[in-house]
């Protein structure tokens, strides 16, 4: 079987990145693949750049946006709606991909037609493409040399807790699931995709090939790096995370162990109130009540876990100030 591929790059001001990026989905070893590339109104250069690739026979739609969506997730949708392929790869503008990415994974979606979703590990890069790290997976089970699990046991026991695809240009998937997706992954500024890929892989199973086989670019122009240089971008994350756990929670229809529950808050409030003794975010009454309420949802343990949770930052907070007194010590003793 021989699946086409759409690949959709949804591009913003990313000029010195889209030669890199666009020539090592050329490069692919598996050659069945269609190019759709979507330019979000850029201001920079990524127009010229663009038009080089035009009578490329790969390259199936160039979309120039006459005005700028503000969202990464409504061109995701605008180019699944193009694409013509069995499978979809949203290749992200400033990532770029080793030459045996595609057929690694298209290889293994045909040998399973119950496999929906599949993603490989990722290497992190710097501006210039220089490794500074890689974002790989703790799996349990390992089948064939990749990890293999259905949607619902991978939503009740890791999606509930934080997303475990850390980059969209790691992952293809299947088209038709695409149909399935609660369109509110759209509302959301930061953690879409979290939701995403939940709808994705849920009524069938997912895959993870601990492969680096994607370079994820760490730079101030990506989406992921500069959401994290806004204000409050932070405090939105994890307004934003707690959705998330509720819509996983409600997704297995609340069939999470209490153990689980507790785990989750007691992670989740810790990560809170850290961030609020730092001043690093400020909680409005309405928020806290969001949370409150969320919480207690969740489970009546909440506020025994509160008080824990408390204390862990407390003695975090006190445990830093000791380090530093020793720090300062051992500097003057010197």
């Amino acid at each position: 079987m021989v699946n086409l591929v759409s690949v959709i790059i949804p591009n913003y001001n990313h000029e010195k990145y889209l030669n890199q990026r666009i020539d090592s989905i050329l490069n692919q070893t598996y050659q069945n693949f269609e190019i759709i590339i979507l330019d979000d109104c850029s201001t920079d250069n990524s127009k010229t750049i663009i038009e080089q690739y035009r009578k490329n026979s790969k390259v199936e739609q160039i979309v120039y946006n006459a005005n700028n969506s503000g969202s990464t997730f409504l061109q995701w949708e605008k180019g699944i709606t193009l694409a013509k392929g069995d499978y979809i790869w949203i290749a992200e503008s400033d990532d770029f991909s080793d030459n045996t990415f595609l057929e690694s994974l298209v290889s293994i979606a045909n040998k399973d037609s119950n496999v929906g979703l599949l993603f490989c590990g990722s290497n992190k890069v710097d501006e210039r493409g220089i490794n500074i790290g890689e974002l790989v997976q703790d799996v349990f089970d390992n089948q064939n040399g990749y990890y293999l699990n259905n949607g619902f046991e991978e939503c009740r026991n890791a999606f509930f807790f934080h997303p475990i695809i850390p980059n969209a240009s790691a992952v293809i998937f299947k088209k038709e699931n695409f149909y399935k997706v609660n369109t509110s992954f759209k509302g959301y500024k930061i953690c879409g995709d979290w939701q995403f890929w939940i709808d994705i892989c849920f009524d069938n199973y997912i895959v993870y090939l601990p492969k680096n086989l994607n370079y994820f670019r760490q730079s101030n122009t990506s989406v992921s790096r500069s959401n994290h240089h806004r204000k409050d971008t932070y405090k939105i994350f994890l307004l934003e995370k707690l959705k998330i756990g509720l819509y996983a929670y409600h997704k297995v229809g609340k069939r999470i162990s209490l153990k689980q529950k507790i785990k989750y808050i007691d992670i989740y409030l810790f990560s809170v109130l850290l961030e609020v003794s730092r001043k690093r975010i400020s909680l409005t009454l309405k928020e806290i009540k969001f949370i409150t309420k969320s919480l207690l949802y969740l489970s009546p343990a909440f506020t025994l876990v509160l008080f824990k949770s408390s204390l862990n930052v407390s003695l975090f907070g006190f445990k830093k100030v000791i380090r530093t007194i020793q720090g300062k010590t051992m500097i003057k003793t010197v």
